[in-house]
């Protein structure tokens, strides 16, 4: 867009130029040919690019880096100054524009003129100038505001003000070459027309852009100094000097200029505003030059995203111990997900616990809270999809068939602006499943029901099972419903030859109470889900917890409630459980 609309900038080019480099030599690489192929493929279906062969992306991107050459000095430092002047401390330039900097050393007018034409041609200087010619044009920046007394912070501060927005481009001087004469001329006539009288100096105003006469506060140093540029040059009259304005036409206070100061001073201006003119030119014909090979250049920028974040994405996945899963020819009808080893992408190979497992049609998944149900799911979702993507994924081992779409059902909350409740999301939920999902999708259903009655609730979740299996979709449905077990087991159930009972390994100590959870899969059915254990843990007053085991215990229900001595950190000894929700 900022190639077409002609907007872009040297900084847009000088990283387009490095891409383009970068780019062209990936291309040229014969070991690397195999994977930019691929790649380019990729590219072009993705992205809509253009599809070019690593030859023709190489040429054009060499072609390409070679124009932006041929205008910026891509070389030189971006954003740094041609050095034709001397700065001095940046942080020091408001009180430098408020006051003028102190001289140090005295010059005539003559060498003043040389010393701005010297500066001047320090713009076209080489990046491999010598030190002793840069040594010299610092010198002679120097004594560029010093007719008579010297005030070169003066001249730093303005020049830096009119400059520095054309010269950090970094264009090549001889693009430039008309522009920058008339800039040469315009600034050796302002330094002619400064001459101070005795006793003055210049000082810069940023807000009016200009630079004034003031009287400077006499001092022993001072007087020294006048009567030696006396006794060299002659001095300035002050008969010509009239009461300077602001920007606004008030008149200031104590400062003054000369009718030639001020001609010359716009005569300046007007002289850097033709080389920002004319180098904004020069960057809207590179704009129009490459937007010539706008597709070419987009397939290279997709080119290089895909390169980078694949580079990133195998770095990180070595150092986190990831590996290449395996993935199912296209034709293969086989629809069982082998995996050896997966843990949650979130947490560090070393203190997570492994799942190996071969998962084909449908799992009813029970387990207490913070078994690790939703970690498995959303850990073997995770490595299914990166195996898809071709990616590197948190597994020792894995063989993934190939699937068209992932659902992932997670815990719904209610949407009061738009009049739906928890169970309305969920609901919602569904039915995009039922929508968009196929036999060829993996699908994870995390607790659907909990929004609605448990004896509803159940219903629900029985008849989306029977209607999984009917169509051959590989699923896990993960609930705490166990109203389910008693409707699947009664006459009017339907028949679900293919449902497997999954939970999570689970100890109790029956003396203490304990909970131990291991967080790995094993074949089973849980009918208590600890929610008293997972209370406590969470800090709910005991007095509440033993009342409702009390309550449970008194309607036919007896489980066995944590200790009152089990904490936290004891009753969940396992380094992962509170990453485990």
């Amino acid at each position: 867009r900022l190639l077409s609309a002609r907007q872009a900038n040297a900084h847009f080019f000088r990283d387009l130029a490095q891409l383009l480099g970068g780019t062209s030599a990936a291309m040229a690489d014969e070991a690397l040919r195999s994977l930019n192929e691929r790649l380019l493929v990729v590219v072009a279906d993705e992205a809509g690019a253009v599809a070019a062969s690593p030859h023709q992306l190489a040429e054009a991107a060499a072609a390409a880096h070679e124009t932006i050459r041929s205008l910026l000095e891509l070389d030189a430092p971006p954003g740094q100054l041609g050095s034709p002047f001397e700065l001095g401390d940046v942080e020091s330039l408001p009180q430098q524009q408020q006051a003028g900097e102190a001289a140090t050393a005295g010059a005539t007018s003559s060498s003043s003129s040389s010393a701005a034409a010297a500066d001047v041609a320090g713009y076209s200087a080489s990046a491999s100038a010598s030190s002793s010619s840069s040594s010299s044009a610092a010198t002679a920046a120097v004594a560029v505001g010093s007719p008579s007394s010297g005030s070169s912070g003066a001249w730093d501060a303005f020049y830096e003000a009119n400059e520095r927005g054309f010269r950090a481009l970094r264009l090549r001087p001889e693009r430039l070459a008309s522009e920058l004469a008339a800039l040469e001329e315009s600034r050796a006539a302002l330094l002619e027309a400064a001459q101070l009288p005795s006793g003055w100096e210049l000082v810069h105003a940023h807000r009016d852009n200009a630079i004034y006469l003031v009287k400077r506060r006499a001092t022993r140093a001072s007087a020294a100094s006048d009567a030696a540029s006396a006794s060299d040059a002659p001095a300035a009259s002050t008969s010509a000097l009239l009461p300077a304005t602001d920007r606004f036409g008030k008149r200031l206070e104590g400062r003054h200029v000369s009718a030639r100061m001020s001609e010359a001073r716009l005569r300046y201006l007007a002289a850097c505003a033709g080389v920002e003119e004319a180098a904004r030119r020069e960057m809207q014909a590179l704009c129009d030059t490459l937007s010539e090979s706008l597709p070419l250049l987009a397939a290279a920028a997709h080119w290089a995203l895909l390169y980078s974040t694949l580079s990133a994405h195998v770095g990180a996945s070595l150092q986190k111990g990831w590996t290449l899963p395996r993935l199912r020819e296209v034709e293969d009808g086989e629809r069982a997900l082998r995996v050896e080893g997966v843990w949650p992408y979130w947490l560090s190979a070393d203190g997570a616990a492994r799942n190996s497992f071969e998962w084909r049609g449908l799992w009813l998944l029970t387990a207490p809270n913070m078994a690790g149900k939703s970690s498995l799911m959303r850990g073997t979702l995770a490595a299914a999809l990166l195996a898809n993507a071709g990616l590197y994924a948190p597994v020792d081992d894995a063989l993934v068939p190939r699937y068209d779409g992932y659902f992932l059902r997670t815990a719904s909350y209610d949407v009061p602006s738009e009049g739906r409740s928890s169970f309305a999301q969920e609901m919602d939920d569904v039915a995009v499943l039922a929508a968009e999902c196929g036999a060829r999708s993996l699908v994870m259903l995390d607790e659907l029901g909990r929004g609605t009655s448990a004896r509803e609730g159940s219903a629900l979740g029985v008849s989306l099972l029977a209607w999984l299996h009917e169509r051959r979709m590989s699923a896990i449905f993960a609930t705490h419903l166990h109203e389910m077990e008693a409707l699947l087991s009664s006459p009017a159930a339907p028949s679900l030859p293919g449902l497997a009972r999954k939970t999570m390994d689970v100890s109790v100590d029956d003396a203490t109470g304990k909970v131990e959870f291991h967080f790995t899969l094993a074949d089973g059915v849980c009918t208590d889900s600890l929610a008293l254990h997972a209370a406590r843990v969470a800090g709910v007053p005991d007095a509440i917890v033993s009342r409702a085991a009390a309550l449970l215990a008194a309607g036919g229900a007896a489980p066995s409630p944590p200790a009152a001595a089990s904490s936290p950190s004891s009753a969940a000894s396992s380094p992962s459980a509170p990453e485990a929700a």
